[in-house]
């Protein structure tokens, strides 16, 4: 129930039968896909260090993994998430009901919604879909719901530079038409001038391209493993194009053609 990249304990360890075997997250004793999702929402959370009382906004939310691990681990009054899913709200928030009502908010629909400043914010991957155009507007949407100081967590898929305009591309143009849609990728320099020039200092950069790299694989060795399942759901064309796509992305990122970062930010 977690998108974009896990963090895992051996990122070059690509054992298939430990890819394949499912766990639980936190307490697994082996370097699980759930556990390394997990990690990467310890390690958001880890860098904010809130002081009681704060708030989070998590962007892009999903099922609320990063709101779960967040009230887990820290001392946060309220934590708040924003996906466009119906789907993830609804399940989502059956994870969320172990928490008092009061902690959390899961809402459906666009998180400029929302008017409310907070202590911090955290976005894993969502940036990588605001288009073109969007990198701008967006740093700025989230400099503007952050309180100065507050600690920003930015993690995006990118492409190296120079690069060709990522539309010539055919793997590019095969994922926008049958993966996804809408999605741009820019290079860690557009970002990191994105993040300067609009309200924030970056503090610290990690690249988790390999680490991206195992995420995918194991995807598509899980799917694979539970093909017949998968074409009944979804249907064979979505099916195909999926496997060709996560088999594409841990070559790419492999090969240094796609990078993934977390970049470490304070609002200044």
């Amino acid at each position: 129930m977690s998108y974009s990249c896990g963090m895992w304990e051996d990122p070059g360890n690509r054992d298939i039968c430990e890819m394949l075997r499912v766990g639980k997250g936190e307490s697994d004793d082996f370097d699980s896909l759930e556990k390394a999702h997990w990690r990467k929402f310890k390690d958001a959370v880890d860098f904010i260090n809130p002081d009681p009382g704060e708030t989070l906004l998590d962007v892009g939310c999903g099922y609320g993994g990063q709101l779960i691990v967040a009230l887990e681990n820290h001392p946060f009054s309220k934590v708040v998430g924003w996906t466009h899913s119906s789907n993830q709200v609804i399940e989502g928030k059956k994870m969320l009901a172990q928490f008092d009502s009061a902690q959390y908010g899961l809402n459906e629909g666009d998180y400029r919604e929302d008017k409310r400043i907070y202590d911090h914010i955290t976005s894993t991957g969502m940036v990588s879909h605001v288009g073109p155009r969007g990198l701008i507007p967006y740093v700025k949407n989230i400099r503007g719901q952050i309180k100065k100081r507050g600690r920003y967590i930015h993690h995006a898929l990118m492409i190296p530079a120079p690069h060709n305009p990522m539309d010539k591309e055919v793997g590019i143009a095969f994922n926008k038409k049958y993966v996804w849609p809408g999605y741009h990728w820019f290079t860690i320099g557009e970002h990191i001038t994105a993040l300067e020039d609009n309200g924030f200092e970056v503090v610290r950069m990690q690249n988790l391209s390999p680490h991206y790299a195992k995420t995918t694989s194991a995807w598509v060795e899980r799917m694979v493993d539970q093909s017949e399942d998968m074409i009944t759901s979804v249907g064979d064309g979505t099916y195909r194009a999926w496997k060709m796509y996560l088999h594409g992305a841990s070559g790419g990122l492999l090969n240094k053609k796609i990078h993934v970062y977390r970049v470490y930010c304070v609002a200044i």
